[in-house]
């Protein structure tokens, strides 16, 4: 009898790693979240741009501090890319 391998090929685990802001995901997060596609555009659509996981969590940040104030949550997300160089401030 014949021996054959039934193990599976590897699978490389899936992740987000990769999935990146593009302008349809920017227009989701102004939907979602009421801030302007300008500050959304220059805070995430760097070279290379954010990952969408990212910009998530920091439109949420952003909404928080500024108390839903969506002009200043607009105001921080591009204060935020402006310090630390992400974004089209990259």
């Amino acid at each position: 009898m014949a021996e054959t391998s039934l193990a599976q090929p590897s699978r490389t685990v899936p992740t987000t790693r990769y999935h990146r802001v593009d302008h349809e995901f920017l227009v989701l997060l102004n939907k979602d979240f009421g801030i302007d596609l300008f500050s959304l555009n220059r805070a995430f659509m760097g070279v290379p741009s954010a990952p969408k996981k990212q910009a998530i969590t920091l439109c949420e940040w952003a909404i928080r501090a500024a108390k839903g104030d969506v002009d200043e949550a607009g105001k921080a997300l591009r204060a935020w890319a402006k310090k630390n160089g992400e974004g089209q401030y990259a």
